[in-house]
């Protein structure tokens, strides 16, 4: 009994640990998770070992091959039959007088075994040469599609964790004005009573309430669908995230200049070295149909050693014999395609035309991320001075807040002149957060076109969460 307590207890230790570690988690967290349960990260780290092997089924062909081989065959044969014998004993043809005839009965069984190795090497063969190019070009292609996917979870956590974040504070913002608005209905109602006010003022102060409850209930299915989403990275749910402190200060891109991120993008930017690299990987697969109309030359040693046993009975005469015999061969073999029903002709084109595909893809690719480069910085640097903005507006509404409070205490003004102000100020805090988020998302998007995302941006924002 005793056992069993001890067990629960230590079992029930161990789930209360692993749910006070996640209870709160902060940005790395998140992102641990998220690398151990993500699909699309698995898929790409698999089409990265599979790119590995390519390039040494393509290496394949360049390198010796070296085959044994072993055949047993057996073969029995059995004749029945009259035969005309046309020449006698010393082989003088017979004539027609004295021809005769002579009954045939044998069978013979053969037992043959041969055994060998062979030993083939290509000297001359540019469209297996190039095929090796192709699968070295395919390994890069598939080391740069995993990094640029390792880049896609780093955005794809930030955005999961600070969506839920940034609809938290709207929630919070939603409850705090339907809680205001509840008071300030609460209050026209009493002055409505004694005849202070018009009974028209009742119904706008219900219509405002009545607003604000409907902006809670979406902004409580928002929170939800993010909650959802954010499991769903990191395969289980998690309703407490650590938030930012005080200390958190958004800063302009560093260097403040968009020439210099649309440079960084167009040299480091991977999206662009895959879409560069498919077009030298296409390059090599039209080189190497090319080179199929030409010779191949290669040579080949081969050794066999062969076993004959062979049991033969004629007319009731057996007759054995066996044989043991060795070949060593040496061969220098050259050859050249003359004519394959037109598919190396088709071959060369369809290479052709993907080639041409692979190089329109790179060129847009290119301009398309030297594009929403520009785009991203001035992106960013618009949500900076948004964030100065409204830090101001902050200020003011906090301002005005105050000063309603101390008429409020007065009694100079009436508490709905108070609570307009808190509801100002809630949203302009509200709307502060909002851009926010937007301007370290931003960021993190320029980051990622210049091909600089890492996991070192989000330990650097993650000393700002507690």
């Amino acid at each position: 009994m005793q056992y069993f307590i001890f067990h629960w207890l230590v079992i029930g230790f161990l789930i209360f640990n692993s749910l006070a570690s996640f209870a709160s988690p902060d940005l790395v967290q998140i992102y641990q998770l998220a690398l151990k349960k993500d699909s699309t990260l698995k898929i790409a780290e698999s089409n990265y070992l599979s790119g590995l092997e390519t390039k040494k089924i393509a290496r394949a062909a360049l390198l010796p091959q070296l085959n044994g081989f072993l055949t047993y065959a057996k073969n029995d044969t059995e004749e029945l039959g009259v035969f005309p014998i046309t020449f006698d004993q010393d082989g003088n043809p017979m004539t027609e007088e004295v021809r005769a005839l002579r009954h045939v009965d044998s069978y013979s069984e053969e037992d043959k075994e041969s055994l060998g190795v062979s030993f083939q090497q290509a000297l001359f063969n540019l469209s297996v040469w190039f095929n090796y190019r192709a699968g070295m070009y395919q390994e890069q292609i598939s080391m740069l599609e995993y990094k640029l996917e390792q880049q896609n979870l780093i955005m794809r956590v930030a955005d999961a964790y600070f969506e839920v974040l940034r609809l938290s504070e709207n929630l919070d913002v939603s409850q705090s004005m339907v809680h205001a608005d509840k008071k300030q209905l609460d209050s026209i109602r009493k002055r409505a009573r004694v005849g202070s006010i018009a009974q028209v003022d009742v119904v706008q102060a219900q219509a405002v309430y009545d607003i604000s409850q409907a902006t809670l209930l979406e902004d409580e299915d928002l929170f939800n669908v993010a909650i959802e989403t954010l499991g769903l990275l990191v395969g289980q749910k998690i309703f407490d995230l650590r938030e930012f402190d005080a200390r958190y200060q958004p800063a302009l891109p560093d260097p403040a200049n968009a020439q210099y991120w649309s440079e960084l993008a167009k040299q480091n930017n991977l999206a662009i070295k895959v879409a560069y690299k498919g077009q030298l990987l296409e390059n090599s697969k039209l080189r190497s149909y090319m080179s199929t109309h030409l010779p191949t030359i290669g040579v080949e040693a081969r050794y066999t050693r062969s076993k004959s046993e062979v049991e033969e009975v004629d007319n009731a005469l057996p007759l054995d014999f066996d044989s043991d015999s060795e070949n060593q061969t040496l061969a220098l073999n050259a050859s050249i395609p003359l004519f394959s029903g037109g598919k190396i002709s088709a071959q060369r084109r369809k290479a052709k035309f993907q080639y041409h595909s692979a190089t329109e893809t790179y060129v847009a690719t290119f301009n398309e991320v030297v594009l929403h480069a520009e785009v991203a910085y001035r992106s960013a640097v618009n949500l900076f001075n948004r964030l100065s903005a409204k830090k101001r507006i902050i200020e003011s509404n906090r301002q005005v807040m105050e000063l309603m409070r101390d008429g409020y205490n007065a009694g100079i003004y009436d508490i709905s002149y108070l609570l307009d102000a808190q509801k100002s100020l809630s949203i302009s805090q509200r709307n502060y957060q909002n851009d926010k988020y937007q301007y370290i998302l931003a960021v993190f998007r320029l980051k990622q076109l210049a091909g600089m995302l890492s996991t070192d941006d989000l330990i650097d924002l993650n000393q700002y969460l507690h």
